[in-house]
C-alpha cells in the first residue's frame, strides 16, 4: 500500500509525496511545466568573469586558490598549495530555471 512521506496545505491546494503505487493523479491549478539547467560553457569563460556562484572558479593568482590557507586536505603537502589542486572546483556554478504553466520562472543559482 502507498505511503505517504508529506502532505501540506498550500493556499487552496494539498502538497504531497506519495511513495508506492497509487491512484493516478490529474492535477489542477499550477504546474511545473518545464525545468531548464545551465552551466558556464567553458571553465575559463567562468573563472575569467568573476566565478558565478563558485568563489574557488577564480584565475589563478586568487588568493582563496592560490594562497597557503587551511583547507580540509592541507595534511597532505601535494594537496596543501592551493584548495583547486583536490578538485573544489571541479563541478563550477549550475543555473536552475523552473517555469510554471502560468508563465512564471523562476531562477536559482548554486554550485554544482
Amino acid at each position: 500500500s502507498p505511503i505517504l512521506i508529506f502532505s501540506q496545505n498550500v493556499g487552496n491546494n494539498i502538497m504531497s509525496i506519495i511513495l508506492g503505487p497509487h491512484e493516478k493523479v490529474n492535477p489542477t491549478g499550477v504546474i511545473i511545466k518545464n525545468v531548464r539547467a545551465y552551466v558556464f560553457g567553458d571553465d575559463d569563460d567562468e573563472k575569467s568573469s568573476g566565478g558565478g556562484a563558485d568563489c574557488h572558479k577564480q584565475s589563478a593568482g586568487h588568493w582563496i586558490v592560490d594562497s597557503d590557507i587551511a583547507n580540509p586536505m592541507s595534511v597532505y603537502s601535494e594537496y596543501r598549495k592551493s584548495r583547486t589542486s583536490w578538485g573544489i572546483d571541479a563541478m563550477g556554478t549550475i543555473i536552475v530555471e523552473v517555469e510554471l504553466s502560468n508563465g512564471m520562472i523562476g531562477v536559482g543559482i548554486s554550485i554544482g
